[in-house]
């Protein structure tokens, strides 16, 4: 029986079960009927074959053939891409709001976008107005003067401090006159318990009288003016230590935040470093400043060593001059890692230091 053509839509074809169905080749136009007399079933070209119109699926297509409607729909149910081992067993697959972990910017813009769960942005900076020839770390406080030191006395176990300003100012309300200070009224504290648990306490100061902080301070990571009166920073310097008296933390007159490049990565964490940058100024011709970043851990075994025990990361010399730079290779330190930034002079120069990452819930 020769096949017959009835224009229309769907546009039919009727023959016998044994004709050769039209194929590509012919210009068969998607959704077009055959009609078979003989068996009296009709079937449907889905652009690549006939599939019987009683069918309601089709396997690998993005469409079925609805018997109810007698209509071709989108198909709700299609398989999704995704990545498979070697085995054939389908894994997970990172992603920043669904692209691949591979971004489409550079990593760390998502990560200062928050873009990314479990990690973020970190930063420390440094500051000492008279690097010499004793080596020193790099916080403002750091000399020879009883209760300071040159170096960052790591605690061996957990502290009693409390706060005190030199200046009455630093008060929400100053004693004596009543008037609002104008320096700092209250001041965060972020610190660490002896088991690297991070922590974050808010004080009120109370100008020269020392207030309470804590009693489990381990670490002191950071600290910052909360709220202040009109001069919008600190009246006094501003001294975190115990009644030794021992200092631990420092935020000088006229600032806002501690500068001392020194820190500890909490529990859980570990933290990448991604920048690093220095400066010196004020010194006399051909001398030099010599910077270490240094931590108690070697990434050769990687091992978190004793406390005390310091490994240099990354060293430079340089003169009344500035340097920065954006690392190809992050520097990976595991959580409960001490990191400092030390510093030495063959003359007196003012320096500055500054390093900036990420930290990652590990």
């Amino acid at each position: 029986m020769a096949i017959s053509f009835i224009k229309g839509h769907p546009p039919r074809y009727i023959g016998l079960s044994t004709d050769d169905k039209p194929g590509l080749d012919s210009e068969v136009l998607l959704e077009s009927e055959f009609i078979e007399t003989d068996t009296k079933l009709t079937y449907v070209f889905t652009g690549e074959t006939w599939v019987e119109k009683t069918a309601t699926f089709i396997p690998t297509k993005n469409y079925f053939y609805n018997t109810s409607s007698l209509a071709w729909e989108a198909n709700s149910n299609v398989v999704a891409a995704r990545l498979v081992d070697e085995a054939g067993a389908a894994y997970g697959v990172k992603h920043v709001q669904n692209k691949p972990r591979v971004s489409a910017m550079p990593y760390t813009y998502d990560i200062a976008e928050k873009n990314l769960t479990d990690h973020t942005a970190w930063s420390k900076i440094g500051y000492h107005a008279a690097i010499d020839t004793t080596e020193l770390d790099m916080m403002p406080w750091a000399s020879a003067a009883a209760g300071y030191g040159w170096k960052y006395p790591w605690p061996t176990g957990a502290l009693t401090m409390t706060l005190v300003s030199s200046s009455v100012e630093d008060d929400p309300v100053v004693i004596g006159t009543g008037a609002p200070g104008t320096g700092a009224w209250t001041v965060t504290i972020y610190y660490l318990t002896t088991a690297f648990v991070e922590k974050t306490v808010t004080v009120t100061l109370n100008g020269q009288a020392a207030v309470a902080v804590a009693s489990d301070i381990y670490r002191v990571n950071n600290m910052r003016i909360a709220t202040c009166g009109t001069g919008g920073a600190a009246a006094g310097n501003l001294r975190l230590a115990t009644s030794a008296p021992q200092t631990y933390g420092y935020i000088s007159a006229t600032k806002t935040r501690q500068r001392q490049c020194v820190y500890t990565v909490p529990t859980l964490k570990s933290l990448y470093i991604t920048d690093i940058y220095f400066s010196s100024a004020q010194q006399a011709a051909s001398k030099y400043v010599r910077y270490t970043i240094r931590a108690n851990y070697d990434e050769t075994s990687d091992t978190v060593l004793q406390r005390g025990l310091f490994m240099p990361l990354k060293e430079l010399v340089m003169n009344n001059t500035a340097y920065s730079r954006v690392l190809t290779m992050p520097v990976y330190l595991p959580a409960t890692t001490d990191l400092a930034i030390s510093a030495i002079s063959d003359s007196v120069a003012i320096g500055t230091c500054g390093m900036t990452g990420w930290l990652e819930i590990a």
